[in-house]
């Protein structure tokens, strides 16, 4: 493996927080300052309406949203609405698609790969679903995608539901798709997941699939990285 990539765990974190660090990486990563970057992480609840999205896919009133708990943010990914909150793996990759000569569609293609063979390891059967993308179980998503490429290098990314609340799905049309229902590894069975190991797993995976190693951070070099300026010039 030539290319190498690293792995920074954020935790529990506000999607603003994620997006601003996303940012920050995309411009380091693109000017070639810093390698290729994996970010896990989970989001308190939110819903988030992408590029092709609209508030026709949220289905009850801004009232009951403001009851639940629940906020609502426009973002530049591609897709349309979801939800996150606990109990989802989120993962951003932060990669330069040109390096690894890949395009938009073959890059979806390996996210939904890396997946698969995860879900695999835990007993769970995923597939594609023609027409869509993400990662279904027989005719519920399990795994959303929704990507954005900007110069040749990739944000935002994917979910998967481990075990969070799946009635929050019911506040949207999941990815603007109104016959077609939501699932997770707790609902279809796998009750004692732990989230680190699933992380791991998957880890393990998007190196084997996109043929890269993949280190994770030390807290050194997390400082280190978070401590880069943000005004950078490339030459």
């Amino acid at each position: 493996m030539e290319n190498s990539c690293l792995n920074l765990d954020l935790g529990t974190t506000s999607y603003e927080n994620a997006m601003d660090v996303q940012s920050k990486l995309h411009d380091l990563v693109r000017c070639k300052k810093l390698t290729n970057i994996v970010l896990t992480l989970m989001h308190p609840h939110i819903i988030t309406i992408g590029k092709t999205g609209s508030n026709q896919d949220i289905k009850i009133s801004q009232e009951a949203i403001s009851d639940a708990n629940i906020r609502i943010v426009r973002t530049n990914r591609g897709g349309k609405v979801t939800y996150h909150g606990p109990g989802q793996l989120i993962t951003y990759p932060i990669i330069n698609l040109r390096e690894l000569n890949l395009g938009p569609q073959k890059y979806i293609f390996k996210l939904e790969e890396t997946i698969i063979k995860t879900l695999n390891e835990f007993g769970v059967k995923g597939d594609r679903s023609v027409g869509n993308h993400g990662v279904w179980v027989k005719d519920a998503k399990i795994a959303a995608i929704g990507v954005k490429i900007s110069q040749g290098i990739s944000s935002h990314g994917f979910s998967i539901n481990l075990n969070p609340e799946l009635s929050y799905f019911d506040f949207i049309v999941p990815c603007g798709i109104p016959d077609k229902s939501v699932c997770s590894l707790h609902s279809l069975g796998v009750t004692t997941i732990d989230s680190n190991y699933f992380r791991d797993t998957l880890l393990k995976n998007f190196s084997s699939v996109f043929d890269v190693s993949i280190k994770t951070c030390s807290s050194d070099e997390i400082k280190h990285i978070y401590n880069i300026k943000h005004n950078i010039t490339c030459t």
